[in-house]
């Protein structure tokens, strides 16, 4: 059975842990360019179901969460356990539990706008940042110089400083 999900902006796969869905795809995608992203489940038959809505947060795009980004899994560690979602039109990072349920973690709005366009996250035995997420950046304003960088956040959704700086557009890295 080949599944079908409009728009795909990222993709991850549920670790043992994540409720019952170990194994099984899940997809951040929305219908079409400008509507709201979701959660898609693609379970082991190949069916394709809503997983989570992504509420509205931050003063972005009317706060609607569109321009679908990337899906992650955090392994292990404070943000362990739970799958996170970004959304590029309200600047959004979103952690979702294996019941569904969405809530904006961090929201990259102010006092500078910021575009997101990944997250990871560190291990244990990482110096500069152990445990902590990591999110590739840049000014979204036309008038600031578009040089990108990863941040840090905390499990509280807060700025804890760059681990990186000097990128044109930080996307497509992963941490290992």
């Amino acid at each position: 059975t080949v599944a079908k999900v409009k728009n795909p902006g990222g993709l991850a796969i549920a670790p043992a842990g994540f409720g019952s869905y170990a194994g099984q795809i899940f997809v951040l995608s929305a219908p079409d360019a400008k509507a709201p992203c979701e959660v898609m489940r693609i379970d082991k038959s190949g069916a394709v179901a809503s997983f989570a809505k992504l509420p509205d947060a931050g003063s972005l795009g009317g706060g609607k969460a569109t321009e679908c980004r990337d899906l992650e899994f955090a392994a292990s560690g404070p943000f362990g356990g739970k799958l996170y979602a970004v959304t590029n039109g309200n600047a959004t990072i979103y952690q979702i539990d294996s019941g569904g349920k969405a809530k904006a973690l961090a929201t990259l709005d102010k006092p500078l706008a910021f575009e997101i366009t990944s997250i990871s996250f560190t291990g244990a035995d990482d110096k500069k940042a152990p445990n902590a997420m990591l999110a590739g950046t840049r000014p979204k304003t036309e008038v600031a110089a578009k040089v990108g960088r990863i941040d840090i956040l905390g499990t509280d959704g807060k700025l804890k400083g760059q681990y990186l700086v000097g990128f044109v557009s930080p996307t497509g890295w992963g941490w290992a």
